[in-house]
This record gives structure tokens, sequence and C-alpha cells, in this order.
């Protein structure tokens, strides 16, 4: 029978399915968004994608592993249905990934706008594609450990992971922390250094009385922090409370509920639903290319990257050309 949670994963599953295609389409068929950060947005929607379209497809609509009809035809067959359909194996790589995506995000903005002499040295698009290979690598054996502890009950012939034992509470604590706690810390101190380089930079326009500029960049500056407050709060909200109730159950007897648990779980999930609306329809380059390149009849006159609208977002978005003092 299919209950609340399952409905709610197929909700949440298929609005992340279309914002993160969405997403992707308008990066992909928008050449004025081929560039080093769309690219990992693009790769970050698609992560995105991946976790939602895994939430839909391994779904106790598609198969409830707990009904009492529930036979496999082997001990291989029904251990390779617990994994996919109970542990969701999938939806977590991907939903790693995607963790790892966002401190990706962080480090390129602050490499750019913090250190943008040294943005070409560290970004390029080679470089950029043995990232996104090395992060699925990465949170692949991160989840290896997780994959290897049988789920399922022959006897039984039911998805039963039996009592973890002390190593595997040890390694959920140490990877959590190590691939979730310091990425975060790292994110937020990133933001926090590009917020007072912006800041700086508008300030030195004001003793220069050169208001225009600075008033322009100090909006941009609120913008870009707001944005990605926004997405560093979302991320907090969303995933550290399954992280602390899995710290608490790794180092403490309490019981938990299995409907908290769930409910936990869900929201991790919903990180990736929210992630195309905060990353990308926030940025007004994406909502035009969005335009151009799902609805191009209601954009008569196309998208001029060269407007004053689009120009200065893109400003911020590539100090590279030239320095956090120079808001062209």
């Amino acid at each position: 029978m299919v209950d609340q949670r399952s409905t709610a994963e197929l909700i949440i599953g298929s609005l992340g399915i279309v914002g993160n295609l969405l997403v992707c389409i308008s990066i992909i068929r928008a050449k004025f968004m081929h560039n080093i950060t769309n690219y990992i947005l693009l790769s970050l929607a698609i992560a995105d994608f991946i976790v939602c379209l895994n939430i839909v497809i391994f779904n106790e609509c598609t198969l409830d592993v707990w009904a009492a009809d529930f036979r496999p035809s082997s001990d291989l067959v029904g251990e390779i249905l617990c994994q996919l359909f109970d542990d969701k194996i999938l939806v977590w790589w991907s939903s790693k990934t995607s963790v790892m995506h966002l401190a990706l995000v962080a480090v390129e903005r602050y490499v750019a706008i913090v250190q943008p002499l040294r943005y070409k040295q560290y970004f390029t698009v080679r470089r950029l594609l043995l990232l996104f290979a090395g992060l699925w690598v990465l949170s692949l054996l991160w989840q290896l450990p997780y994959m290897l502890i049988p789920d399922y009950n022959p006897d039984t012939s039911k998805c039963d992971k039996p009592g973890t034992s002390t190593f595997s509470h040890v390694f959920f604590v140490f990877t959590n922390f190590l691939f979730i706690i310091i990425p975060s810390l790292c994110t937020l101190w990133c933001y926090w250094r590009i917020h007072r380089c912006l800041r700086a930079s508008a300030h030195s326009f004001l003793r220069d009385n050169n208001r225009g500029p600075a008033y322009e960049l100090l909006h941009a500056c609120r913008k870009v922090v707001q944005t990605l407050f926004i997405v560093y709060v979302a991320f907090i909200i969303l995933w550290f409370p399954n992280l602390i109730l899995g710290i608490i159950y790794s180092v403490t007897t309490l019981s938990i509920t299995p409907k908290l648990s769930d409910a936990f779980k869900l929201m991790a999930f919903s990180n990736s639903v929210v992630n195309p609306f905060i990353y990308g329809f926030k940025y007004r380059q994406l909502r035009k290319a969005f335009k151009l390149a799902v609805m191009p009849c209601c954009s008569k006159t196309g998208v001029d990257p060269h407007s004053r609208s689009v120009h200065h977002e893109l400003s911020i978005l590539h100090l590279p050309q030239g320095s956090a003092n120079s808001p062209s």
C-alpha cells in the first residue's frame, strides 16, 4: 500500500525533474550562458535531476518491497531491489554529489571575485570536467561501504538490514564530518570573503566620488550575497536535520521513530528540488535564457547579452576578466 511518504516523494521528485531539466535546457541552448560558472550550475542541475529521477523511479509506487507478496526470484535480485528501493543507494549517491557541487560553486565564485588573477590558472573546461568526474567518484566511494552492508533477509524474503557495527557508526560520523560539515564551513567562509570583497570595492568608489558605479556594485553585492545566503541557509535547513539525527543514532542509544527519520530524509532530498529555483531563476540572465530556449515566442527580440541589465549581472559572474574593483 502506497503511504504518504511515497506520495510526497513522487511530488517532490517530479517538481525537481521539471525544474532541473529547465535549467539544463536553458544553459545548453543559450550560447551566451556558455562559461565556467554556468557549466558548474549545469553540472549541479544534472546531479539534482538524477537525484529527483531516482526518487521517482525507486518509489513504492513502482515496487513496494515491503508488500506481503514481495518474492524476488533470487537472493541476489532481492538484495539489489532492497538496496535500490529501501536504502535508495542511487538517490544518496547522486544527492551527495549534489552537495559537493554546492561547495564547488562557492569556491569558484571565491576565486573569481576575490582572486581573479588566478582564475584562469585554476578553472579551465578540461579541469572542470575532471572535477565533475572526481565528485561522482568521490561520492561513490563515500556511499560504497553502505552498499556492502546486506539489506535482504533470505529467510523472511524482506528488506531487513542487520544491526550496524561500531565501525559503521564511526564511519558515518567521520565521513559526514569530512564531506558535509567541513565543506559547509568552507562554503560559508567563501561567501563571507566574497561579501567583504564586493563591499570594499563599492566603498572605494564612494571614496573616489564615483557614485554611479559604486551604487550599482553595492546593489549587485547585495543581490549576489542574498542569493548565496539563501542557498546556504536552504542547505543547512534541509540537510542538517537528517545529518544530526544520524549522528545522534550513531553515538547514542536513543530510539528514533521511522516517521521522523523518513521526514528528515525527505527534507535532505528536497535540497535538489529547491536548488534550480534558487541558483537558477534567481539570476536574471538564466531567466532570459529560459525564455529564449524554452519559450522563444515570448521573446520577440531575443536576448541581448550585451544589454545593461544582463551585462551588469554578467560582470559579477565574470570578474576574472578584470578584477573585483572593476564593475564594468
